[in-house]
């Protein structure tokens, strides 16, 4: 099975569906695991934290594609996130999954990777939406 076959709809599961399961309270890797693990086609494993030759991902999708999250990360989050998406990035796909970080956080955090070529590394910033529905 191609990369694209599972990356394609898991981009619209995020596009399409990350609000219902994205807040920034409750959402943890097995939060994010139990979603995709039921949204996914049968034929696409998901696992969480199984340990592989370069650490213990968040999850590992298919045996190709790793996600890790992080929930609003402190720098020294986002300096261990790159290290860990660097690591993984030797043998998987990697996707980092970035929860209710400021926007000028992600484009920092976005233009670090390409200044140090490591714009393989896709960075998927998701804003849970709490601030909206608090102030109402």
């Amino acid at each position: 099975m191609a990369v694209v076959n599972f990356a394609m709809p898991l981009a619209k599961l995020w596009i399409g569906g990350s609000r219902t399961i994205l807040n920034a309270k409750t959402t943890t890797p097995m939060d994010l695991f139990d979603f995709l693990d039921e949204e996914l086609n049968d034929d696409i494993e998901v696992e969480l934290r199984r340990k592989t030759s370069r650490g213990i991902p968040d999850i590992l999708i298919d045996d190709r594609l790793v996600l890790e999250l992080k929930v609003e990360p402190k720098k020294t989050e986002r300096d261990r996130l790159i290290g860990q998406c660097c690591d993984y990035s030797v043998e998987y796909m990697v996707w980092a999954v970035i929860i209710d970080m400021p926007d000028n956080k992600v484009d920092e955090l976005c233009d670090l990777l390409n200044r140090k070529d490591l714009n393989y590394i896709d960075v998927i910033a998701v804003d849970s939406g709490d601030d909206e529905e608090e102030e109402d």
